[in-house]
């Protein structure tokens, strides 16, 4: 009778416990148990439903009292384990776990626990160990394969994460976070079009999967999509109307559209959430720098906004503990001052504020890396180890003008060369850029993956053939990696970093007070300064009726990004328009935002309406183009008007291999005295004006002189071997 009693009065307070009367169960319980207290069994179900309850220390006194009735249950080990995780207490948790599984070896559960609890430790190997024994007695496990993701995720094993992912995803396959987390270690691969293709699949799964639009905005915004990119953040932060770090993101993107007010709007509301958000702070003060400007007026304004920005954001940083600055260190690169260099003025202040910034922010990160180093001991006849750091090892003008004719050109009797490739993008010139160097190692990969790996190679000389454009490229270049550091004119600007020791440039295109533009000592390389070799395209064959123009029309080719042409010289075009009515000018839209171009376009109707005159009659714009078409439209073209301020150097190069007459007006700065250099070494200083009413008269010459023009054409002919293959 009371063994009957017994297992009603258990089989009610299961039966309530099942029903989640968690006080019923417990008082159902403890009844039994003053009836039969010897039940291990059913402590450990009271066990469980006080933990249930959140009464843990009242839990574990039940789970003690069962194993101390029953060692052996395997169960009440199991349970004791789950309270000492609940209460972060990992290592007992282990040993909890571990018991549960001595007893019961294929106890699955126990083992996706015990990975867990060791994974909280940092022990990822015995971690990753644990997770596969789970799925050995229970394959069908998305959790897991999840983890053992997750796990290969944080030891950079890649492809192995991917595959766990994906596992996962045969067993789960709507859940969003599962394709989320594909999408992270695919980005992470360097593999951006799978990884856009995962977050919208996340988002299928999950609409409103704040984190998955973010991620999402973020890569369409480096694929330079950024009328998407604004449209993913903007449904981000739908989604979470307090995301901090969405606003920040959303306000890249506007940047990156030139739609500076909504940017800073958005760095303003991220920074009123997030005060101390460095992503937004830094954003902001980018965001006074303009891709392009409506008045010379502008630029100077522009200008002074961001000094006053740069100078807030270095005092902030002076003031913060390491442990801060380093975490500020990680936005470094996001967005640079790129467009700073477009001014047409001398940088050096503003670029060594910025420049010393970046080297304290990554000093307190790595002090480890920031440290000068001493040359390294050498022995007579050992060769000189130099390293290039790129993002451009690609068909790129950083690879082509001016690492690759340096690199495959240095003596390998003497030297040993270095290529650290910090992006993912790989094309023929990749092949032929990894074949140039004696080791090559190609990312992405971390900050400290590289520093290490660059550490390790025991370099004398590091070059970074720009700053400016890539982002982990700034971040290396604010380290000492190696005891001898120098940059180049892949970005003709001074970094401004105080780890940069030289400036490599050219003696022909510097004026000679061009160390004033440095905070980096001048080497003045002789003429160019580089090996070029003239690129193996086959132009498109094009007429001037595929580009809208008649025969009879002079083409005046104006192929620079438009953001190369400053307000204070777009009068020059309108000059030539009105001596030479036959004249049409042919610019190339900026690709990524039609703001640009209208502002181009609006600058253009002003001077030429100054004059009379409908823009749209002179000037033609074509999109952004392949690079054989691109060389069908130079090769046609009448005239090349080199863009005063920032003179071509690639662009020159090219249209000079086509023998196209050019004309120039040289700055003040070598990024504005690249094509006078060219001209010099080819004895055709009747091309280089001295103002811009000269500049007018040679361009309208030019035009308007058939043979002349023809003249001029056979003498580049003649004359543009003195560029190539220059040692």
């Amino acid at each position: 009778m009371v063994t009957q009693d017994l297992r009603t009065l258990f089989g009610e307070a299961f039966a309530q416990h099942q029903a989640g009367d968690l006080q019923q169960a417990v008082l159902g319980y403890k009844m039994v148990l003053e009836l039969e207290p010897a039940r291990a069994d059913v402590y450990n179900n009271l066990g469980i439903a006080l933990q249930q309850q959140g009464k843990l220390p009242d839990a574990i006194e039940a789970y003690g009292r069962a194993l101390a009735l029953d060692p052996h249950l395997a169960q009440a080990h199991f349970n004791l384990g789950s309270v000492y995780q609940q209460r972060e207490d990992f290592s007992a948790a282990v040993n909890a776990y571990s018991r549960a599984i001595q007893l019961q070896p294929d106890y699955s559960a126990a083992y996706l626990k015990l990975g867990q609890n060791l994974l909280k430790q940092g022990y990822l190997d015995q971690a990753l160990r644990a997770y596969r024994q789970a799925l050995q007695f229970n394959s069908g496990e998305a959790e897991v394969y999840t983890a053992i993701g997750h796990i290969y995720f944080q030891k950079q094993q890649f492809s192995e994460a991917l595959q766990a992912y994906d596992q996962a995803i045969q067993l789960a396959p709507e859940r969003a976070q599962l394709h989320f987390s594909r999408g992270v270690v695919l980005k992470a691969m360097g593999q951006t079009q799978q990884a856009i293709q995962a977050y919208v699949q996340a988002l299928r799964c999950h609409p409103d999967y704040f984190e998955a639009h973010n991620n999402l905005g973020s890569l369409l915004q480096e694929t330079e999509r950024f009328e998407l990119a604004v449209q993913a953040l903007q449904q981000a932060i739908k989604c979470k109307p307090d995301y901090a770090r969405g606003y920040a993101n959303l306000g890249n993107a506007y940047k990156s559209l030139n739609r500076l007010t909504e940017a800073a709007q958005a760095y303003g509301q991220a920074l009123a959430m997030q005060p101390n958000l460095h992503q937004a702070k830094f954003g902001l003060c980018m965001s006074q720098v303009p891709i392009i400007y409506e008045s010379a007026e502008a630029v100077l304004q522009h200008r002074e906004q961001y000094r006053q920005h740069l100078q807030a954001l270095v005092h902030y940083y002076e003031k913060l503990p390491v442990h801060e600055k380093a975490e500020a260190a990680t936005m470094i690169g996001t967005v640079q001052p790129f467009y700073l260099t477009y001014q047409g003025r001398n940088d050096v202040e503003l670029q060594s504020a910025y420049g010393q910034l970046v080297a304290q922010l990554m000093a307190s990160q790595f002090p480890q890396w920031s440290q000068p180093l001493p040359p390294r001991p050498r022995t007579t006849g050992e060769k000189v180890r130099v390293g290039f750091v790129s993002g451009f090892f690609h068909n790129h003008s950083n690879w082509k003008i001016p690492i690759k004719g340096w690199v495959q050109n240095l003596d390998r009797d003497r030297f040993e060369v270095f290529a650290y490739y910090t992006r993912e993008r790989r094309d023929a010139e990749t092949e032929v850029a990894a074949a140039s160097f004696d080791h090559f190692m190609q990312g992405p990969m971390s900050v400290e993956s590289w520093a290490t790996a660059i550490r390790s190679d025991q370099l004398d000389v590091l070059i970074f053939p720009e700053f400016g454009m890539d982002p982990m490229t700034i971040r290396l270049g604010g380290l000492r990696l190696a005891p001898v550091q120098a940059t180049s004119w892949g970005h003709p600007e001074t970094s401004g970093l105080p780890t940069i020791d030289y400036f490599l440039s050219s003696d022909l295109m510097e004026p000679q007070n061009g160390n004033e533009a440095y905070t980096e000592k001048l080497v003045r390389l002789p003429n160019l300064s580089i090996f070029y070799t003239p690129l193996s395209i086959t132009p498109t064959p094009l007429n001037k009726a595929a580009i809208g123009l008649t025969e009879d029309e002079i083409m005046y080719w104006c192929c620079q990004s438009l953001y190369k042409y400053l307000p204070q010289y777009d009068e020059v075009f309108a000059q030539i328009a009105l001596q030479l009515p036959e004249s049409r000018f042919v610019f190339i839209a900026h690709g990524s935002s039609d703001l640009v171009t209208k502002i181009f376009q609006d600058r253009l109707n002003i001077v030429f309406q100054r004059e009379g005159l409908n823009y749209r009659d002179y000037c033609r714009f074509l999109s952004p183009m392949p690079v054989d078409h691109f060389a069908g439209v130079s090769a046609m073209a009448d005239v090349f008007l080199d863009s005063i301020g920032w003179s071509g150097c690639n662009s020159s190069l090219e249209v000079i291999a086509y023998h196209v007459p050019l004309v120039t007006l040289p700055g003040h700065l070598m990024r504005g005295r690249h094509t006078l250099a060219m001209l010099e070494m080819m004895d055709l200083k009747e091309l280089i004006a001295v103002n811009q009413e000269e500049y007018v008269a040679k361009a309208v010459r030019l035009g308007q002189e058939p043979q002349y023009r023809q003249l001029i054409s056979q003498k580049i002919a003649e004359n543009k071997h003195e560029l190539y293959e220059d040692f």
